[in-house]
């Protein structure tokens, strides 16, 4: 998309929140508490956390800023840095 669009000044990029705090569907699978499938997958991250929605917000406010107006055909990751281990 961002090679037909680039050359009409049109910007593409995407965010990638990782997991979320919505984890009860794993958790009534596995018999276990949201909470537990939460901290269980929290401690296998490098952050060590998620991302929180203000952080999540302030990095898609950049992207759709001028000052992300180089930046384009690129998926920026928010997931406490699990896609950097997943090679």
């Amino acid at each position: 998309m961002d090679l037909d669009l680039g050359g009409r000044h049109v910007l593409v990029t995407g965010g990638s929140k990782g997991i979320g705090p919505a984890c009860g569907a794993k958790a009534r699978l596995q018999g276990r508490s949201a909470d537990e499938i939460l901290q269980s997958q929290q401690q296998r991250m490098p952050l060590r956390r998620i991302a929180t929605p203000q952080e999540i917000a302030k990095a898609v406010v950049f992207l759709a800023s001028d000052r992300a107006s180089s930046i384009s055909g690129a998926i920026v990751a928010m997931d406490g840095a699990v896609s950097a281990i997943v090679v």
